[in-house]
Formats: structure tokens, sequence, C-alpha cells
């Protein structure tokens, strides 16, 4: 602390180096948490409409072989999945605040 005071320091400085206040932590948090919901957001509405694209195909299309309709029905599943988790990320970071 002798040391901090003899180059002008504050003692808040030497503890807080970067000079970051709790209250700008909770903003600076809040602004990180703003930008990972919107980006759920984007991702979650890009993956509902590849999942209701292939759904349409598997609903209107009669000529798919069992093979190509377990296919798609996979590729359906899997991007439910990441539907399903980014909706579940920005859940938790909503009810964390």
């Amino acid at each position: 602390m002798k040391i901090a005071y003899e180059k002008g320091l504050s003692v808040s400085s030497t503890i807080n180096p970067g000079g970051i206040t709790a209250d700008q932590r909770v903003k600076r948090s809040k602004s990180s948490i703003k930008k990972i919901i919107k980006r759920c957001d984007k991702a979650k509405n890009e993956y509902f409409d590849i999942i209701s694209d292939l759904h349409t195909l598997l609903r209107d299309c009669d000529d798919l072989t069992n093979a190509q309709k377990l296919e798609y029905c996979e590729s359906e599943r899997n991007f439910m999945k990441l539907y399903l988790k980014n909706a579940l990320v920005k859940t938790n970071l909503l009810l964390e605040n």
C-alpha cells in the first residue's frame, strides 16, 4: 500500500487495478447478458425455420424412401435440440437476474 501512495494511486485502484466498480461490473454483465439473449433469439429463430422446413418436407413429400425420411427426422431432431438448448440458455440467464 505504501508504494501505491508514493506512486499517487488510490487504495481502490491497487485492489481493483481495472478501476471497475461493482456497479460497473453489474452493468457490464447485464449488457453481455443482453447480447447473449439476442444471439440466442436469433439462433432460435433460425433453428425454428429449419425445423419447420424439414417438417414440411417430411409431411408433404411422398416420394422419400424410408432411409431418407429417417435422415430428415434425425436432422429435425438435432435442430430441435439446438433450439431447446438456446431457449434454456436464455431462460436461465433471465431467471438469474
